[in-house]
């Protein structure tokens, strides 16, 4: 009975979810936050760049999203997003306006709007490129809080909840590429 149930466990039960985080550095100095990620994803890199730029539904691939809608505004794509991050017992909810443009095929830049946002600054990259068995995803992001995060939040806590974000992010994508099939 054991081995029929390491044969299905190991051997016969399908893997559900097969992303790869292949690195995540996370920089916190006073003032400014740097995240650095580098993921592939068993998802066709369109689906993947779909989804990333469907910015009324952020929500259904993060936890962390509570709102996000498109915006529209004279000077381009504009995006509101409300968020909300856990360090602990420690919670923060911010709401950011980003201007998004995509400077070339596969590539999100979203730049914070300071007078719209709970951020000084900030600038956000993702590079989605095709693999052999999905997509590779490149995550880049600087930011600026104009709010004040204690400092028990360093970049192991930070690092832990971007980890969790970003699993979360990833299992959404392949299981909807897995439904489209």
């Amino acid at each position: 009975m054991k081995w029929c149930l390491v044969f299905y466990f190991l051997v016969a039960h399908p893997v559900v979810n097969a992303w790869e985080l292949e690195t995540l550095e996370v920089n916190r100095s006073k003032t400014e936050l740097e995240i650095k990620a580098d993921l592939l994803i068993q998802a066709p890199a369109d689906l993947v760049f779909q989804a990333m730029t469907d910015f009324d539904n952020l929500d259904q691939l993060s936890s962390s999203i509570r709102k996000s809608e498109r915006l529209t505004d004279v000077d381009g794509l504009q995006v509101f997003s409300r968020r909300r991050s856990c360090f602990f017992l420690l919670c923060f909810t911010s709401e950011v306006v980003e201007a998004v443009t995509y400077p070339e095929p596969g590539v999100i830049v979203s730049t914070i709007v300071p007078d719209k946002s709970d951020f000084k600054s900030g600038v956000m990259q993702w590079r989605i490129t095709g693999t052999e068995n999905g997509s590779r995803m490149r995550y880049h992001a600087t930011m600026v809080p104009d709010f004040w995060i204690p400092r028990v939040v360093g970049s192991g806590a930070i690092k832990r909840t971007m980890k969790k974000q970003l699993k979360m992010i990833a299992e959404t994508l392949e299981t909807r590429a897995k439904e489209t099939q």
